[in-house]
């Protein structure tokens, strides 16, 4: 009985960490949106099934874990000085150099990549190491559908540089 009701409260409490805020931006797919924040940014990872962390650096960003198990960081960016409205998300994931792969195939498949794929742009890091970017604008309004589509889309981008680095 002691292990069921252990099990219940940890339960609960794995619940109540996952639960949606009462006060968190909702996902509304034909909203326009005129900036990038973490409500905007939180109310689309919810909707995709993502999740996100603080990164630990000290410039805001966060670790992005898609619903496909790839991870990226995220920070906003053409941000004001004197309104903090951010107009701008980049975000990028770095990729560990495969095992038994040469620096000219590693580079190889990079220049493959962009020349298959233009929704995400990938370059070689000087170690070698692959990485994966994009950028959204939020210049002129765009809705939260078309934000949500763009993160799938770079999404989508990060599982076809893996496959492409390491096999389906």
């Amino acid at each position: 009985m002691r292990k069921f009701m252990i099990a219940a409260a940890m339960m609960a409490t794995t619940a109540g960490l996952a639960a949606t805020p009462a006060n968190a931006e909702e996902f509304q797919a034909s909203k326009v949106i005129t900036e990038f924040n973490e409500d905007i940014l939180f109310a689309t990872l919810r909707r995709m099934g993502a999740t996100w962390e603080p990164a630990k650096n000290d410039f805001g960003d966060y670790l992005i874990t898609f619903p496909n198990g790839l991870r990226a960081t995220l920070r906003f960016t053409a941000c004001s000085d004197s309104t903090g409205i951010c107009k701008g998300t980049s975000i990028s994931a770095r990729f560990g150099k495969p095992t038994g792969m040469s620096e000219a195939e590693i580079k190889q498949r990079t220049i493959d990549f962009n020349a298959k794929w233009s929704a995400g742009k990938s370059y070689q890091m000087t170690d070698g190491r692959p990485v994966v970017q994009a950028y959204m604008i939020v210049d002129g309004g765009i809705t939260m559908e078309n934000y949500r589509v763009q993160l799938q889309v770079y999404s989508d981008m990060l599982k076809k540089m893996n496959d492409e680095l390491y096999g389906k």
